[in-house]
């Protein structure tokens, strides 16, 4: 096995050969000899990026605001089939996925996510908020365009978008009927199938898409004890969508979406030498219960938009329910000691209505008001086998003879109800000089409905924004940004701490530029900013190792971000990023029912959020003939040290994947060969010391992702 100086020198010579040969083998491409579409691919400009992340149509190099987007082509080229994907390819953002399906922790320009706390972001789909983090990560297929904004988004978004947002657009159906298939086979027994169909049912009136994966595998991550892959999984997703158009003036959009896995969850493996007396592989899971994990989401939305002439009334209905179990082994041993079984369920429904200015003249504005509606019910499940070995019993833990007594039995219900007004404008001061002000009012009642006997709690928070644009030149804006966000408190269930946790809130300054140069053959975006945190919520323990929610006193992030897109020639393309975050806990405060000394984590990182992360994307189209295409694509990406826990006393050094993809195409049909994670990079996605989790065995916990995979996959469209 290559070691850490030769992996990386063979990754970034691999690399710089890649780029050096795509170079050297470009040649012109004569449009002449080229059918229409070949022909504007000629152009070696960077396409006009429309993003509708301010909730109307932009072009993406004219607002102030540091935006990663996507469009669909990006998201074919780039392999994108979940947001961790973009995510990847996205300065100063990063995901951590454990535990189950759908769990994710995300760190967005050093704003963090605590266990089971509320994400730093708000995560849109076609205009409607997810109601709850675990349906992040979803299979993403059949979309338009992905935008990642950066810095705090309350005066749109609200609550949560302390950090930044997540906005997605799926494909909208249209004149013509359209369709899409594609199927994959990979390493691992993996099987996946696509597709979409759309276009309409009455000419100009009603339009119709339908959308669907199927995606298997049996695994590639072993138990060592039971001898079977632990991250297999069947994951099932469809959408159907349905348009009207009565009128001009009038649009219906009315969307279902379903989706049901079941699979592998719960695989943490020991990270270290246990009381019991075994030595441990970081790598493979070993516990003798293979983790079991189901979900369900259904959704339907009705968007409704009527143009007045001046102004346009949308109107956006959500409703949602998410299901989700698992079965783990909660001491991840060898023997057998505790299983545990979790089941939440949470209803969701939302409503937005907006009024927003059309036309172009020099003031532009929307304002409108939001509600949203969340119930959350949790059952949790602890049984502990009466056989196991000392110190917690007699027996010897073997699984074959366990005896499971039921120790815990915690049911939990909670209600959430979340009320807001906002609006925003922008004012053309100048030809060069716009001025933009946006303000937004949260407020939200929860409740604790099982068990009972706490008093319901209110948050409410003003979430100012104002920026300057400065359009210096066609090609070159610079702006500066303040705005505040906010997240919510909540409750806690350890006995240890108080019962609720506070509000945090976060005040955002940012400087940044916008430019297209070299004869608009390329962008460069950069920007630097300082986020002070108040109240900042921190995962903590007990002396029991009861987990709870608390507040941190006084938090600074100093961060700084560039992203560029480049196509030297026409057949060559290169994008990246750079983004940096110098994170520092000013004043923690003490908290005496803590494990630690918490006053102690003063001068401390954030946990869970690397000090920087990079990424570079080289794509290389070659013409064979009039209207072949070979294509070649190398994605690096590259993430800093990262802090597990306020302590700061355990840490991830920095790593480095490399996904790689060569394909054969037309403009309808493409098959291609891709590796993910070419050149086997092992590393941690997730960490939990034994203080932090108070695990009977003793041993701290790891979560590692897949190896190395590959495969081929083939698609048409028609």
């Amino acid at each position: 096995m290559l070691n850490g100086r030769t992996h990386r020198s063979w990754l970034y010579s691999t690399a710089l050969l890649w780029g050096a040969l795509s170079l050297g083998f470009t040649r012109p491409i004569h449009a002449e000899s080229l059918t229409e579409d070949q022909a504007r691919a000629v152009d070696t400009a960077i396409e006009e990026v429309i993003v509708t992340s301010r909730k109307r149509q932009e072009s993406l190099q004219e607002i102030p605001e540091s935006v990663t987007a996507f469009n669909a082509q990006a998201v074919a080229d780039a392999r994108i089939e979940t947001i961790a994907d973009a995510i990847g390819l996205t300065p100063s953002v990063t995901v951590i996925r454990d535990e189950q399906p759908g769990s994710s922790t995300i760190a967005i320009r050093g704003v963090s996510q605590n266990r089971s706390g509320e994400p730093p972001i708000a995560f849109v789909i076609d205009g409607v908020p997810l109601g709850n983090p675990y349906e992040f990560m979803q299979d993403l297929f059949d979309i338009e365009r992905i935008e990642v904004l950066k810095g705090p988004q309350g005066s749109l978004y609200g609550r949560n978008a302390i950090g930044g947002a997540i906005n997605i657009t799926t494909r909208a159906p249209g004149d013509e009927l359209e369709g899409r298939a594609s199927v994959r086979v990979a390493r691992g027994s993996e099987f996946k199938i696509g597709g979409s169909l759309g276009g309409p049912l009455v000419p100009h009136r009603v339009y119709f898409r339908v959308a669907g994966t199927y995606h298997n595998t049996d695994g590639l991550i072993p138990n060592i004890t039971v001898g079977q892959k632990v991250d297999d999984f069947h994951d099932r997703s469809a959408r159907a969508r349905l348009v009207f158009t009565p009128s001009e003036s009038l649009r219906i959009d009315l969307t279902g979406f379903y989706n049901r896995y079941t699979g592998g969850g719960g695989w943490w493996a020991p990270g270290n030498l246990t009381p019991f007396g075994w030595n441990t592989v970081v790598n493979d899971p070993q516990g003798d219960v293979l983790g079991r994990a189901t979900k369900d989401h259904k959704s339907a939305s009705a968007k409704i938009d009527y143009d007045f002439g001046a102004l346009t009334l949308t109107s956006i209905t959500g409703v949602g329910s998410f299901d989700q179990t698992l079965y783990q082994d909660f001491d991840m041993t060898p023997v057998s000691v505790l299983e545990g079984f979790v089941r939440e369920e949470f209803e969701t429904l939302t409503q937005e209505f907006r009024l927003t200015s059309n036309g172009s003249g020099r003031l532009r504005w929307l304002a409108g008001a939001f509600f949203q509606d969340t119930t959350r019910e949790r059952q949790t499940d602890v049984f502990l086998n009466l056989g196991a070995p000392p110190p917690i019993s007699v027996g010897t833990g073997d699984p074959a003879a366990k005896t499971l007594a039921q120790i815990a039995d915690i049911p939990s219900k909670r209600e959430y109800e979340a009320y807001a007004v906002f609006g925003q404008a922008d004012y053309l001061i100048t030809d060069r000089l716009t001025a933009t002000l946006g303000l937004r009012y949260d407020t939200e009642k929860r409740s604790q409905l099982i068990p009972a006997g706490l008093p319901d709690v209110d948050f409410s928070a003003l979430q100012p924004k104002a920026s300057l644009a400065f359009q210096a030149k066609p090609g070159l804006l610079s702006y500066i940004t303040i705005a505040k966000g906010y997240r919510p408190g909540g409750f806690n269930d350890a006995a240890g701490f108080a019962a609720t946790f506070d509000k945090e809130s976060l005040w955002s300054y940012e400087v940044g530029v916008k430019s297209s140069v070299w004869n608009d053959r390329a962008t460069i975006n950069a920007a630097v900013y300082y986020e002070r945190f108040d109240n900042q919520q921190f995962f903590i323990v007990d002396g029991s190792g009861q987990q709870a929610i608390i507040n941190g006193e006084k938090t600074g992030i100093l961060g700084a971000e560039i992203e560029f897109h480049a196509r030297p020639v026409s057949s060559f393309q290169v994008s990246g990023g750079f983004g940096y975050n110098d994170t520092e806990i000013k004043n923690f405060g003490e908290f005496p029912g803590a494990a630690f000394d918490t006053a102690a984590f003063s001068g401390n990182r954030i946990p869970q959020v690397p000090k920087y992360n990079m990424s570079v994307g080289l794509q290389h189209t070659y013409p064979i003939g009039k209207q072949l295409r070979l294509q070649s694509r190398l994605d690096v990406r590259r993430e800093g040290r990262i802090y597990w826990h306020p302590d700061n006393v355990s840490s991830r050094g920095a790593f480095t994947l490399a996904d790689a993809r060569v394909s054969l195409d037309r403009d309808d049909w493409r098959v291609s060969l891709y590796g993910e994670n070419i050149f086997d990079e092992r590393y941690i996605s997730s960490q939990f010391d034994n203080a932090w989790t108070g695990l009977l065995s003793g041993a701290d916990i790891v979560w590692t992702p897949a190896p190395r995979t590959y495969g081929i996959e083939a698609s048409i469209s028609f």
